[in-house]
């Protein structure tokens, strides 16, 4: 792949993922989660995700890391962009490193959304069960972990999902073959 393509491409997703983050935050559509409501739901992992399908984790790891500093820099809350970018890039690492597995033994590729988005749970629940007592002073109860949890495996899905959808649609008008 030509470089310049990775980067102009990296580019587009990364201000598409600025772009959405602004838009639902400030129109007010990010939709709380009922259990949970500090948790909410976004489209901001669908272009990472189409980042990490069509140019790889390299740029799905830049896409993140933008989306944390755009956050940082809207909300002054730099855990929570970290925790977002964080959540991000953890779903789009599950789905990388379980595609290499899936694509070995002949599985479908679907599997890969949904260890990506277990992946993601995973991770979320050790970094709050570590970074909570340092930034809040108190421990998160075993309810609060498995609704953080369920809010991951569910915004995982979606994401990695959607993304994967719209690089099926891309891939099938534009015949490219998966990296």
């Amino acid at each position: 792949m030509k470089r310049s393509l990775w980067v102009s491409g990296t580019a587009l997703f990364a201000s598409l993922t600025v772009l959405l983050d602004f838009m639902l935050k400030f129109a007010g559509l990010k939709i709380p989660f009922p259990l949970f409501p500090v948790l909410k739901f976004d489209l901001d992992g669908v272009p990472i995700m189409m980042s990490l399908y069509l140019f790889g984790l390299s740029s799905g790891g830049i896409v993140s890391f933008i989306l944390f500093t755009f956050i940082s820099l809207r909300s002054g809350d730099v855990f929570s962009a970290s925790m977002k970018a964080l959540a991000e890039f953890s779903t789009a690492l599950g789905v990388f490193l379980s595609s290499k597995y899936i694509n070995f033994i002949g599985k479908s590729q679907y599997l890969t959304v949904i260890s990506g988005s277990f992946f993601r749970s995973f991770i979320m629940c050790i970094t709050t069960y570590i970074t909570f007592p340092l930034f809040s002073g108190f421990s998160p109860s075993p309810e609060i972990l498995m609704f953080i949890l369920l809010f991951n495996i569910i915004a995982g899905t979606l994401s990695s999902g959607a993304g994967f959808l719209l690089y099926l649609a891309i891939k099938k008008r534009l015949h490219l073959t998966r990296r």
